[in-house]
């Protein structure tokens, strides 16, 4: 980074270099001197570790992070919510393995100004140096809530065809064009056809197990009504021997 290694560095000599990796991976930080200390406590509380456990790693003042609106947030019920149903679930949607075109997604309501002006905001901190942060990440953060929207769309157009007279798909002129019919026939595809990963596949993983599993099922269904008689049969013996028994 620097073509001189004989002057010695002084403390805070890499902030500069540190931003640039920072901005250019978009990553939000502002403790450049200790980007560990903010970087590891945040990765942290994503993973839900008990906040008593960062601030023992971290060695941070508790007072401090609990001015942090950020660590206030109820990571367990928003994981809930997106579907997750344990910290070690995972989630599968297969509306977003569908790919919006980036055509489609600058002609609806949203994404008219959102794109464009994410996109001037990045070419103007890039050209002066400067990034505004706070900005850049709220208008992507608005692209993908676009791009979400539009898959909801077409996959809801695809699943419910009862609401295709909704008037907010007559009325909106993004979801009367060819470019939206095309995205929502792509969309059909996958939700017709497409499992989830989760969902192993037996017969790939070990060829013949379906038919051994349904060999056995007949097998068992067969053998169920025999057993059933006689466990019928022999109650109702030791039925009659217990009259029996009364009479004598």
């Amino acid at each position: 980074m620097c073509g001189d290694n004989q002057t010695p560095m002084v403390n805070d000599s890499h902030r500069k270099h540190i931003r640039k990796v920072l901005g250019a991976l978009s990553i939000i930080c502002d403790k450049l001197l200790h980007p560990g200390r903010n970087l590891g406590g945040k990765t942290l509380e994503l993973l839900e570790t008990a906040q008593e456990e960062i601030r023992a790693m971290g060695e941070l003042n508790p007072f401090v992070f609990d001015q942090a609106h950020s660590s206030e947030l109820p990571m367990g019920p928003i994981r809930k919510l997106a579907g997750f149903h344990s910290n070690n679930d995972f989630c599968f949607d297969t509306k977003t393995v569908v790919a919006v075109p980036e055509e489609l997604l600058c002609l609806t309501p949203m994404g008219k100004w959102h794109h464009k002006a994410c996109e001037d905001l990045v070419d103007c901190s890039m050209n002066n140096d400067s990034v505004n942060v706070t900005a850049t990440e709220t208008l992507k953060f608005f692209c993908e809530l676009n791009a979400m929207c539009t898959q909801d769309a077409a996959a809801t157009m695809c699943k419910h065809r009862d609401r295709v007279n909704h008037p907010m798909f007559r009325e909106l002129p993004v979801f009367q064009l060819e470019a939206f019919a095309t995205c929502r026939a792509t969309m059909k595809r996958p939700l017709d056809t497409e499992k989830s990963p989760l969902h192993a596949n037996s017969e790939a993983a070990m060829p013949g197990m379906s038919q051994w599993q349904s060999v056995n099922h007949t097998t068992a269904q067969g053998v169920r009504a025999p057993v059933e008689n006689l466990a019928g049969a022999v109650a109702q013996g030791f039925r009659d021997a217990a009259k029996d028994t009364k009479r004598e």
